[in-house]
């Protein structure tokens, strides 16, 4: 009973943090797969956690996020991010933090840091499908965008997630 009374709390306290962190410019300009979100590029470090020695990995992970995309895109952007951490002697941090992004990041909660926050909540497939000409269109894998967020993440994503689990 102790666990679940206290479960609001941490996590009222976790959402007010991620919505309260010091959001500061992208450091570089991101390269932009067809469209530029609706806002600025922003990145804010490890949203949720420290940022110990590899808060690179984590705003170059933000830009990621801004900016969206499709489900392969977001696991490609959280295992690149997991590898960065890796990459810098912690192993067992890159785990957690990759868990933490692919529980959290989803694009289909109004969440500040979902997946696509660079764009308004929620995208909506016209919206989204601006980005393709008439001759795009008519293609769909040439057009990923044309599904909105909370289609494209929805539970699909956690079978991916889990699944990439499965296979460490």
């Amino acid at each position: 009973m102790a666990q679940t009374s206290l479960a609001l709390p941490v996590i009222t306290l976790l959402i007010c943090l991620g919505g309260c962190a010091s959001h500061r410019p992208c450091p570089v300009s991101p390269a932009l797969d067809s469209t530029k979100p609706d806002h600025a590029c922003r990145v804010d470090g490890c949203t949720l956690g420290p940022d110990f020695d590899f808060a690179a990995c984590c705003d170059a992970h933000d830009v990621a996020y801004w900016q969206g995309g499709n489900a392969e895109q977001r696991l490609t952007a959280d295992r690149t991010f997991r590898q960065c951490i890796a990459d810098r002697d912690r192993t067992a941090l890159a785990s957690v933090y990759y868990r933490g992004v692919r529980l959290g990041g989803v694009g289909w909660l109004p969440t500040p840091w979902r997946w696509g926050f660079g764009w308004n909540f929620p995208r909506t497939a016209a919206r989204a499908s601006d980005a393709c000409d008439s001759e795009t269109k008519a293609d769909a894998a040439a057009c990923p965008d044309a599904t909105p967020n909370h289609e494209r993440n929805g539970p699909l994503e956690w079978k991916e997630s889990h699944e990439d689990n499965a296979t460490r």
